[in-house]
């Protein structure tokens, strides 16, 4: 009987650590968008080399391609 109430009491603090990281995480997320959306600033990483998604063009310096469409359209859409 000892050992049963044991195992409840690992789940239910496994359980109740999992909500608090859990809720934290979002916390953090939300942050992170209010800081993107003050700032006006979303940095993405991309290779850049790996056409079509990415690729720089060396006549303007800028990068082109599907993974730069992308993130233009989700700026635009924020």
């Amino acid at each position: 009987m000892l050992r049963i109430k044991g195992i409840i009491s690992v789940l239910v603090a496994v359980i109740c650590l999992a909500t608090i990281l859990s809720l934290s995480a979002e916390a953090a997320e939300s942050t992170r968008l209010n800081r993107i959306l003050e700032n006006k600033v979303l940095r993405v990483g991309t290779p850049g080399d790996y056409r079509p998604f990415s690729m720089l063009d060396k006549t303007t310096g800028k990068y082109e391609g599907h993974d730069i469409d992308l993130v233009q359209l989700i700026w635009e859409l924020l």
